[in-house]
């Protein structure tokens, strides 16, 4: 408190104080922060890194997309979209994965106000296609970002993008004992050519358990057992660290349970361009259960998901002409509904 500006007494309490009327108080306040602003700028600023990290976007996104869920504010979900698609289109190499950072836009605009934002400031000065190779964490936090997105949207291209990380992250970064390493088996520079295995949550959840979640949540919207398989190499290859880690390997044990206790699936078939549809997917996105996944079917998502039992479910919506939902868990489903109060009923169950 010594080193930092805090408010120790409200102005109606200075006032009496001082004998002062409460306006003069104000007056005086104004003046003296116009003084001090005016001093700072004559002091050389810190530095501030205004670099768009692709892994910290990727937490963002997802923290974007939770605020969504919470506060139902359409901007939440619009900008973490339009963040998104910017990583997609300018921070993905289709031979090595997502790179490290993104070239900075040409606009002078801050970032809040530009098409395809990204959470930072403008970005590096140099000139380029970004960061050359991306990290394993730059890989999964847009892995999960991607994920999340489809069971948002609905839109197949968010899927097909996380098959296609999934299957580089695999070819670049997996290990034979199981888990992934830090940095792309292409990368032999210096001390990175020694690749590391961590599962460590510091300062933020091991990118091999963010990794586990993710690949849980395409497996069982894709019945793909690849996905499954790279989860259990995680668990098991990682099994007697995390023991030791004890707390600190609290992203490990998320996976270990979601595995353990398996999805409960929310699917949402029919039209999604029809309100009902949207009022079911809503009802599921808005509905907190842990390992929960909405799964929107439509005609073009039928072969992507690649499970007959839902796709009669489509095939039903078809039928009646209108939108159906199906709660899932295991090899068992609650019978279909169209009612948004029910189908959150059967969710919580």
């Amino acid at each position: 408190s010594r080193n930092v500006l805090y408010i120790a007494r409200e102005p109606e309490i200075l006032a009496r104080e001082l004998e002062l009327k409460p306006q003069e108080v104000l007056k005086r306040l104004e003046s003296g922060k116009r003084k001090l602003l005016e001093a700072r700028k004559k002091r050389k600023a810190p530095f501030a890194d205004p670099t768009l990290y692709t892994n910290w976007n990727g937490m963002w996104i997802q923290a974007y997309f939770a605020a969504w869920r919470a506060f139902h504010e359409p901007f939440l979900k619009e900008f973490a979209l339009k963040t998104l698609d910017r990583f997609m289109e300018t921070g993905f190499d289709p031979a090595k994965g997502m790179r490290h950072w993104i070239p900075p836009s040409p606009s002078p605009l801050p970032a809040s106000t530009r098409g395809g934002s990204a959470f930072g400031g403008q970005g590096r000065e140099e000139k380029g296609e970004g960061g050359e190779t991306g990290f394993l964490e730059d890989q999964v936090e847009i892995l999960a970002a991607v994920v999340e997105a489809f069971e948002i949207t609905g839109e197949k291209r968010y899927l097909d993008f996380s098959k296609t990380l999934s299957a580089l992250l695999f070819e670049k970064y997996r290990a034979e004992a199981g888990g992934f390493y830090d940095t792309s088996r292409s990368v032999q520079e210096g001390h990175l050519k020694f690749r590391q295995k961590r599962l460590q949550d510091s300062p933020a959840v091991s990118p091999n358990a963010t990794a586990g979640i993710a690949l849980l949540k395409l497996y069982h919207l894709t019945q793909n057992e690849e996905y499954l398989k790279a989860v259990e190499e995680i668990l098991q290859s990682f099994f007697e660290e995390a023991k030791a880690l004890n707390y600190f390997a609290a992203g490990y044990i998320n996976v270990l349970d979601f595995y353990l206790k398996g999805a409960v699936k929310a699917v949402v078939a029919g039209e999604k361009e029809k309100e009902p549809f949207r009022e079911l997917h809503e009802m599921a996105l808005f509905t907190y259960r842990p390992y929960l996944i909405t799964s929107p079917l439509t005609e073009e998502l039928q072969s992507p998901l690649n499970d007959p039992s839902l796709n009669l479910l489509y095939q039903e919506s078809k039928a009646i002409n209108r939108p159906v939902a199906m709660v899932c868990s295991g090899k068992s489903c609650k019978p279909l509904t169209d009612s948004p109060a029910e189908f959150w009923k059967q969710i919580l169950e």
